[in-house]
């Protein structure tokens, strides 16, 4: 987990995956439910559905989309959107966070 700071925010990354091979899942960008000041990002490839995402890690979802991390190429790559939010309102931020968080990974927004 990364903590940094944008424009008055606190942007936290939360990243739950197994640590080798190559793997696929959701992610949502929102704003603690008790704390609006606080960003999370999260990647969570237990969670099949965007709003269970939100619910688990108690967010006012901004948005989301989708990622699949390969280990191998240490990358990881975020795409789509969710059917329920909708795209994140800034994915440059996203991979901002990402990169923030994970910088031996390289991030592709495709």
């Amino acid at each position: 987990m990364d903590i940094f700071n944008h424009e008055g925010r606190d942007v936290v990354v939360i990243v739950k995956c197994q640590d080798e091979g190559l793997l696929h899942g959701k992610y949502v960008v929102g704003r603690h439910y008790m704390d609006q000041n606080i960003v999370a990002l999260v990647l969570d490839a237990t969670v099949e559905f965007h709003p269970a995402i939100a619910k688990k890690y108690r967010l006012v979802a901004l948005g989301g989309g989708h990622f699949s991390v390969d280990h191998g190429e240490a990358s990881i790559h975020i795409s789509g959107e969710s059917d329920t939010y909708g795209a994140e309102p800034d994915r440059e931020l996203t991979s901002r966070a990402l990169k923030a968080a994970l910088p031996a990974y390289k991030t592709i927004i495709g």
